[in-house]
């Protein structure tokens, strides 16, 4: 044990990836520390389609996880997507960007949640009101994206005309639940 905590000790912050470094400003990430945070981010360099994979894995599950920090995090995403030059070869050596691993992941996790609302009927109560808890926040993400031009019409009309026709095939209130949070973003800006 001796031996790992000298090892510990010694470790220096230059010893850590430019994802690790990343990861760890995502977490100091406020409303106070915005301007600060976002510029020391900028200086790391994303070089593989793993390492982008983990970034927008881990900014989409913070988003997710603290949904008071939905607004924060989007304007980050914001400005990754407009200053930073992230941009990394996939495994058949096409150019990927953060947007685009970022718009594709919401769409994924968009195709997870109609099929998890369609399998809820097995589910305790517990974990049903979690996982709609979750979807909601997924949802607010989404309208707060639209909001801030970061995802643009198509994207978000597709999803909400999906979740209005979810709700006149199945009657499940959920997608009602869904689709009014999408609406009041809808009215401002439609």
């Amino acid at each position: 044990n001796q031996h790992n905590h000298n090892k510990w000790q010694n470790k220096k912050t230059t010893d850590y990836t430019d994802v690790e470094m990343i990861l760890s400003n995502f977490n100091k990430l406020s409303f106070n520390t915005f301007d600060i945070i976002s510029e020391e981010i900028k200086k790391y360099n994303i070089i593989t389609i793993d390492d982008m994979t983990t970034i927008v894995t881990s900014i989409f599950s913070k988003c997710i996880n603290d949904k008071q920090f939905v607004q924060i995090n989007c304007n980050l995403i914001k400005k990754i997507m407009m200053e930073y030059k992230w941009i990394v070869y996939d495994d058949t050596n096409i150019p990927t960007t953060f947007r685009k691993c970022f718009i594709n992941l919401l769409e994924l996790k968009f195709k997870d949640f109609i099929l998890e609302i369609n399998d809820d009927t097995e589910l305790d109560e517990k974990d049903k009101n979690f996982l709609s808890e979750t979807r909601k926040t997924y949802f607010f993400l989404l309208s707060t994206l639209f909001a801030e031009c970061i995802i643009g019409n198509q994207l978000f009309r597709f999803i909400f005309n999906n979740i209005e026709n979810e709700y006149l095939n199945t009657l499940n209130d959920e997608y009602m639940d869904h689709w009014l949070i999408l609406y009041k973003t809808a009215k401002i800006y439609w």
